[in-house]
């Protein structure tokens, strides 16, 4: 079981839905420090003033985009600067964007483990169902054909979405519970689940497949 209190946090899209109770959690688990990043600048500092007046010193939001190297690689920096280290880094921001998304190689499990052994650094994916928080709205979902937006947002509308809280409350479980190259699923509020045993077996039927 990983330990949180004390620890140094950095999550990225923190200032609302899903990071934004993680940001909490962290705090209440006894993390000594949290960054957030954001976009959302109006919604950033309304969260650092607001859990300010119960964690005071311990939470601090600055503005970057992710997709900006040079402000992702100068927050590092300045968190290192303040405190030393970094602990744990959530990559909480995301978009719900087909059209422009961009598509990185998987991480092998195998990879990320051997990974651990040389550098003590844990590398875990975190998956989340349906979740109640506003990249599902209409404004956000971009699918790659634009038509099909109302269809798209009329079929998600058919799944149980879960509470953001859940989300997130798996989200630090998993950050407690879990190896490096696991990877964890929170859906229908219902608690986080490992499923590396499932994908590593997708992953070999698809290469048998390849092959």
């Amino acid at each position: 079981m990983y330990n949180l209190n004390d620890k140094i946090v950095f999550i990225t899209g923190g200032a609302i839905g899903i990071g934004a109770i993680a940001v909490k959690l962290f705090l209440e688990e006894g993390a000594k420090h949290v960054t957030i990043t954001d976009v959302n600048v109006n919604a950033g500092k309304q969260l650092e003033k607001e859990l300010e007046t119960k964690f005071k010193g311990r939470v601090k939001f600055i503005k970057c985009d992710v997709r900006n190297d040079a402000e992702l690689f100068d927050i590092y920096k300045t968190i290192i600067d303040d405190h030393g280290f970094i602990d744990v880094v959530i990559n909480n921001a995301g978009i719900l964007n087909d059209s422009s998304a961009i598509y990185r190689t998987a991480l092998n499990i195998n990879i990320a483990q051997e990974n651990y052994e040389k550098t003590g650094v844990k590398v875990m994916t975190m998956c989340y169902g349906a979740t109640d928080t506003s990249l599902l709205s209409k404004e956000k979902i971009k699918p790659f054909d634009e038509e099909l937006t109302d269809e798209l947002c009329d079929f998600i509308k058919t799944f149980p979405l879960q509470s953001a809280n859940s989300a997130a409350t798996g989200l630090i479980d998993a950050c407690k519970r879990g190896d490096s190259g696991s990877i964890w699923l929170v859906n229908n509020n219902k608690p986080v689940e490992d499923i590396t045993p499932v994908v590593k077996k997708a992953y070999g039927l698809l290469t048998d497949l390849v092959v």
